[in-house]
């Protein structure tokens, strides 16, 4: 069972209480001290989910995915599960093995389970399916599994919806804790779309086996916080980070070299990894742009801490 402690000494130890202080400024030079007094150390990082389309051709297997990654020059990589031949242990012991002699550390594995689910799905079913990932994790060897947030049924409140999840994912939390395995919670389209919510859900959480995966793009603009805000607001429960390319989900263009100072100064320690949105492009595309995606985060990390 993971140790627990209040909400408030929770934030304290995450460091979020820094972050909801006040959106986070920006240094004037790259590398500069972190308003917390903890360095950054940026490591570039590379989700299989950036090669989507040529794994369900079958023109690309994980196997053949881990060179792919060190030709990108990746420090590790994050297993998106749906890439799978199968789950059995023989074959998902054979990837950590391949990943490990190749030097390619399997930093994450990413599921589509949600922790709050539509329909007349149960809980009970829920946690099951959360539970099989999580041991699809373990025997991967990846220290972190990405899990979706789900959507509110219909007829229930937001505050309701956020009860129930946040119940399930301590649940989950404390089978994934027991793995040695943190759970992340991407931030997503539904009850986790903006950065007040995540936080909220986090805290009451309250394990340090329960974190956020946070996607740089998917969070919606309120009245009072802009992207970069939210992204900086949420940095201290961040358990992994996914830089998209491009744009914002609105459509709006994404900086990355400020997304690489707010990062640094917060004092970030973790693998900022590609995923490259290749759903609908082309072979040539997503060939051509996930080199130059990942030659950007390599610079951005290396600018901006001492990797």
């Amino acid at each position: 069972m993971p140790l627990t402690t209040d909400r408030r000494q929770f934030l304290l130890r995450s460091g979020a209480a820094f972050a909801l202080s006040g959106s986070v400024g920006m240094p004037s030079a790259a590398q500069a001290a972190p308003a917390n007094g903890r360095s950054a150390r940026l490591m570039p990082g590379l989700c299989a989910f950036s090669f989507g389309p040529l794994f369900t051709s079958g023109e690309l297997s994980l196997e053949a995915f881990f060179d792919r990654a060190i030709e990108l020059k990746a420090q590790a990589v994050d297993i998106t599960t749906y890439y799978l031949k199968n789950d059995d242990r023989l074959y998902l012991t054979h990837l950590r093995n391949l990943a490990f002699r190749n030097g390619v550390p399997i930093a994450g594995a990413a599921c589509r389970a949600s922790l709050l689910r539509l329909g007349s799905e149960t809980q009970e079913s829920s946690l099951a399916e959360m539970k099989k990932w999580i041991d699809v994790a373990e025997a991967l060897g990846a220290p972190h599994l990405r899990v979706f947030p789900g959507k509110a049924p219909a007829g229930a409140s937001k505050a309701e919806s956020i009860n129930t999840l946040v119940e399930a994912f301590k649940r989950a939390a404390d089978y994934a804790g027991s793995k040695g395995i943190i759970l992340g919670m991407e931030n997503q389209n539904g009850l986790a779309d903006n950065s007040e919510t995540c936080l909220e859900i986090i805290g009451r959480v309250n394990s340090p086996f329960a974190g956020l995966t946070l996607d740089i793009t998917h969070f919606v603009r309120t009245a009072s916080r802009d992207y970069y805000s939210q992204i900086a607001a949420c940095i201290p429960i961040a358990t992994q980070t996914h830089l998209r390319n491009g744009n914002f989900d609105d459509g709006s263009p994404v900086d990355l070299e400020r997304i690489g100072r707010i990062f640094a100064e917060a004092g970030y320690r973790g693998y900022m990894s590609a995923e490259y949105e290749s759903g609908g492009r082309s072979r040539i595309q997503i060939m051509t742009d996930v080199p130059i995606l990942m030659a950007e985060i390599r610079r951005l990390c290396g600018t901006y801490s001492n990797v």
